[in-house]
């Protein structure tokens, strides 16, 4: 077994036997860097998240094969598909990523860093340490959670996106706030209940994501939760719950939301008018989408249009 060190900007030559494929470094401040890993292991490989010359703070999203997460000395625990992890030791010990040979791996990493270059604290991590210290005396924190497509949802974007000029990078970090703060959210309501655990299986939770990617290409579409559940094999229950662990929201609230980001890209792109777009897009009450329109963007769609129109 080998051990990868995470500081290297790219996979060495020497791995190229052990490994095909990528690892992709982003850094996009002085203190935040993205990290890309997408490749096929032929051997078992260890991966060091990080050096005991600096403290940092990990977030990891998983989105194939199980990782195996662990620290020095300390017990292992498992990252499913679709799960995170965020970690973080104040006494700097090392954490490390055990993968299997012969797999399939892709996950995103957050790195936070204490310090830059310069020995500058970063009053964000310090914000941080502050909140771990107030749950817990321990020093070293790795919380995995339930899976969870909403973080998965800011992932995508962050992969899908450019990373180079400064405009992309300044987006990039705010979706990073983003994941960072949902994810302390989660971390939260685990220290409120640690006995909590998913109702739902593996396969049940791949399901709900390719239900959910259906939805996200096709929202206008007519989707009815017995029709559902009989196409995928779930119950009612089981599909309620699977969309509240993994979105934080109900099945219909999901189809609302992703009309309700189409809607705002029509009305952004096209010419189509209110109605054009509330019959377009599935819903049978121009009310009721101008009613849920306003919720979440503060304005009606018509003034919304206008506002584009005065840009």
């Amino acid at each position: 077994m080998k051990t990868l060190d995470l500081l290297q900007t790219k996979l060495a030559n020497s791995w190229s036997k052990d490994l095909e494929g990528f690892c992709e470094i982003f850094p996009l401040s002085d203190y935040i860097s993205w990290i890309e890993m997408d490749f096929d292991t032929k051997k078992e490989i260890t991966i060091s998240l990080n050096d005991t010359d600096g403290l940092y703070l990990h977030f990891l999203y998983n989105l194939k094969d199980t990782l195996t997460l662990s620290s020095s000395g300390g017990a292992a625990n498992k990252l499913e598909n679709f799960q995170s992890a965020i970690i973080h030791d104040q006494k700097g010990r090392q954490t490390f990523l055990h993968l299997k040979g012969e797999s399939t791996y892709q996950f995103c990493i957050v790195k936070l860093a204490k310090h830059n270059v310069n020995g500058d604290l970063n009053p964000f991590f310090v914000q941080f340490e502050e909140e771990f210290k107030k749950m817990s005396e321990v020093s070293y924190y790795l919380h995995t959670g339930l899976p969870n497509l909403e973080l998965g949802e800011y992932v995508k974007k962050l992969m899908d996106m450019a990373k180079t000029q400064m405009s992309d990078k300044l987006m990039a970090a705010g979706y990073i706030n983003i994941l960072l703060s949902l994810k302390m959210k989660q971390f939260l309501k685990y220290i409120e209940d640690p006995s909590r655990l998913s109702a739902l299986t593996v396969a049940e939770l791949e399901r709900i994501k390719q239900i959910s990617d259906l939805i996200s290409k096709a929202p206008e579409d007519n989707y009815l939760i017995e029709d559902i559940c009989h196409t995928w094999g779930l119950s009612a229950s089981k599909l309620q719950t699977g969309f509240k662990e993994m979105h934080g929201r109900t099945v219909c609230s999901f189809i609302n939301h992703m009309r309700l980001l189409k809607a705002e890209e029509l009305l952004k792109t096209t010419s189509m008018n209110v109605s054009e777009i509330v019959y377009a897009l599935g819903w049978s009450s121009r009310s009721y989408f101008c009613k849920i329109f306003k919720e979440k963007y503060q304005c009606t769609p018509k003034g919304y249009q206008q506002q584009l129109l005065a840009c």
